[in-house]
């Protein structure tokens, strides 16, 4: 099959989420499949994804942000524009590209700026079957980045889903949040390389970053405040000085660290607090913790959280839609109080004074997470192309 993937992301120069989906569940694909990436060209960006497949194209257009010398004056509402020049270039990228005579697939990665340029493509070519790949509440998300265009935006995301062929979730959570809106759609699970996972350790010199004989706290996902960045250190801070714990927190993720840096000075707890920036082996480095912290404030099926449930080590989230999804049959993770200090404070005491126990959790986690391996993933995409 000939299977197209849009994403509005420097691809494979950028590493999130939907990044890590795209490039596991096309790796996989390409064995029998065409596949082929649009993604935005940003060469100042180094590369994280390798391509390891012959099957697999990929091609980039130009957004403003593309140009070195034009890049620093996008920013407020210029970024909004850039979003739809990006949509334009890549619904232009797409027709070149696409085989007119064969039927194809086209796989959005968002609900609006990636459908928009697959619609540009839909109209003219009767074989093209678009498929709008929902991540998040991108709608909201971006109206409340640029409030002005708010109601806009949420009008401009319902006409782009109206017009697809079918519609993805990436979590129950997201489903329920479509069908506040009136659209109907199937659940698309994030995954893991569970057998991957299980084997992987850290090297001696990885080891030698951790410290050693303590209670090590992990955290995976990109430095941002909506990640529980914050909460985090705070509650680290709150165990040294008032329980007379001495816990490490170690950040997993890019992003940049100087505002994060700055709030754990001013909680006297820089020792504590370490940034190791974006690790392609990340759930090795949870296995060697004490527990892991899964705060996202975001939607849909967290892979970070599913990464950890693989490793078995004892995991802290928000009691949200996000991760109460993973605890609906049996507990994996121990829950608390979204956004609440004082609740990841109490958690993080529960395990650690009960830590037999939620090893026990941590295992049931752990077999959960099978149900998760991107084989599976890849299978029920499969299936659902011709939903």
């Amino acid at each position: 099959m000939n299977i197209y993937f849009l994403i509005n992301s420097p691809y494979p120069n950028y590493a999130g989420g939907i990044e890590t989906w795209l490039y596991n569940v096309t790796q996989r694909l390409s064995a029998n499949n065409n596949i082929t990436i649009i993604s935005i060209n940003r060469k100042d960006y180094q590369d994280l994804f390798p391509n390891k497949s012959k099957r697999i194209k990929i091609h980039r257009f130009n957004t403003l942000k593309s140009f070195k010398l034009i890049k620093p004056f996008i920013k407020s509402y210029f970024v909004l524009f850039d979003f739809f020049l990006g949509s334009y270039m890549m619904g232009i990228k797409l027709n070149k590209i696409i085989n007119n005579n064969e039927k194809s697939f086209v796989i959005a990665l968002d609900s609006m700026f990636c459908v928009r340029a697959g619609l540009n493509v839909k109209k003219k070519n009767s074989n093209v079957k678009l498929i709008s790949s929902v991540r998040s509440k991108h709608a909201e998300i971006l109206g409340n980045t640029f409030p002005l265009f708010s109601k806009y935006l949420l009008r401009f995301e319902s006409r782009m889903l109206n017009k697809v062929d079918c519609i993805w979730s990436n979590g129950y959570d997201t489903i329920a949040n479509l069908k506040q809106k009136q659209f109907n759609s199937i659940l698309m699970k994030n995954g893991v390389d569970y057998t991957k996972i299980i084997k992987d350790e850290l090297d001696e010199n990885e080891k030698s970053i951790l410290q050693k004989n303590e209670i090590r706290i992990a955290s995976v996902g990109t430095l941002l405040p909506i990640k529980g960045v914050y909460e985090l250190i705070e509650s680290i801070s709150t165990l040294k000085y008032v329980y007379g714990i001495d816990p490490n927190l170690y950040f997993i993720g890019k992003g940049n660290i100087s505002p994060y840096v700055k709030y754990a000075k001013e909680k006297n707890i820089c020792e504590n607090v370490h940034f190791l920036g974006h690790k392609n082996n990340a759930p090795a480095w949870v296995k060697s913790c004490t527990i892991s912290a899964c705060l996202s404030g975001g939607s849909g099926m967290s892979m970070a959280a599913i990464e950890s449930m693989a490793t078995g080590t004892p995991i802290i989230a928000w009691d949200s839609p996000v991760y109460r999804q993973f605890n609906k049959s049996k507990q994996t993770m121990l829950l608390v109080k979204e956004n609440n200090v004082e609740s990841l404070v109490n958690g993080l005491l529960e395990i650690l004074n009960n830590y037999n126990k939620y090893l026990i959790i941590g295992e049931t986690a752990k077999g959960e997470a099978k149900n998760y391996d991107w084989s599976i993933i890849c299978k029920d995409l499969i299936n659902n192309l011709d939903c």
